[in-house]
């Protein structure tokens, strides 16, 4: 029997002395239904992550676009000259510089996050993190390009003791936060960016927050999507994340859950995910993700059964 993620039987820790909590990998359609009705049991909220194959370094899992575009590159993320802030402040100036070009709205020039997302949405190296509200949407990422007999992976976080540990490494910070509210001269748009703000410029330590721009792209709305922003860029997404964990005492865990499926609980999944209509036409929408979502359809003759002939 799949053990409960409430009981993981083995605790894992990178060498960055992050924290994880590993059960025994999940081998059939079944116990992935089981693991989905645990996590709608459980009061807290959960994020996850799914990935279609393991990394032999776990970090790699965790690694944003600009992470790996530095390891990539063989680039020194502290670097004074070239380094990641470095880089980050001209990427974005250059992708602001001709966006202009290619979508008839622009945020504004100050709303760093929202161009963030908008960059890490058509694929530009950025420092946000992709994880999804949706256990079901997780699972899709996990088994979109899946191989039968390797193991894929889907990782967990709890948001909302998240959300604790930050108010207990930084009390200041979430206070003025949520003091931030709409009057008749701040819009709810201002709201979010100057939120924003005082993650980006005011935390100097390393660190993790959960954020979101103020207007969803139709990816991230369809996806349930949200970002996790490393405050650090001298140093990776798993260093911030793991010193945060360091720095308070019972901070929470996160599940990283091997899932190694034969065919037949493949194309068990496949199915699922289509009848509750998680798929490449609804997650990535436009005619190249309905051709991408072509794929899933060939464990499923079924559903062209005496349409054949019309």
């Amino acid at each position: 029997m799949y053990p409960s993620p409430r009981h993981p039987c083995e605790n894992v820790t990178l060498p960055s002395k992050l924290a994880f909590d590993q059960p025994e990998p999940i081998q059939s359609f079944e116990q992935l239904q089981k693991l989905e009705d645990s996590y709608r049991d459980e009061r807290d909220r959960w994020i996850f992550r799914g990935l279609s194959s393991a990394e032999q370094d776990l970090r790699d899992e965790l690694a944003p676009s600009m992470d790996r575009a530095f390891v990539r590159l063989g680039l020194i993320r502290n670097d004074s000259e070239n380094g990641a802030l470095k880089w980050e402040d001209r990427l974005l100036r250059e992708f602001q510089r001709h966006f202009f070009r290619y979508s008839h709205r622009t945020p504004k020039l100050e709303d760093r996050v929202e161009w963030l997302a908008i960059m890490r949405h058509y694929g530009a190296p950025t420092r946000l993190l992709d994880w999804t509200y949706s256990f079901w949407v997780g699972v899709f990422f996990a088994m979109d390009r899946a191989k039968v007999g390797k193991e894929a992976v889907l990782w967990a976080l709890p948001l909302d003791q998240w959300h604790a540990l930050l108010n207990r490494t930084r009390p200041s910070l979430v206070e003025r936060i949520r003091k931030i509210a709409p009057t008749p001269d701040l819009s709810l748009e201002d709201v979010k960016r100057r939120q924003h703000d005082i993650i980006l410029y005011e935390d100097n330590k390393q660190g993790v927050w959960p954020v979101n721009p103020f207007f969803l792209n139709e990816r991230l709305a369809a996806q349930q999507g949200l970002f996790l922003l490393p405050t650090d860029l001298r140093q990776s997404f798993v260093e911030n994340l793991a010193e945060m964990q360091d720095s308070a005492n019972g901070s929470p865990h996160l599940r990283r859950m091997p899932i190694l499926l034969d065919r037949d609980n493949l194309a068990a999944v496949y199915r699922h995910l289509f009848r509750i209509n998680v798929t490449k036409t609804t997650l990535f929408p436009g005619l190249e993700g309905f051709a991408e979502h072509l794929a899933f359809r060939l464990v499923m003759p079924e559903h062209f059964r005496g349409a054949e002939a019309l």
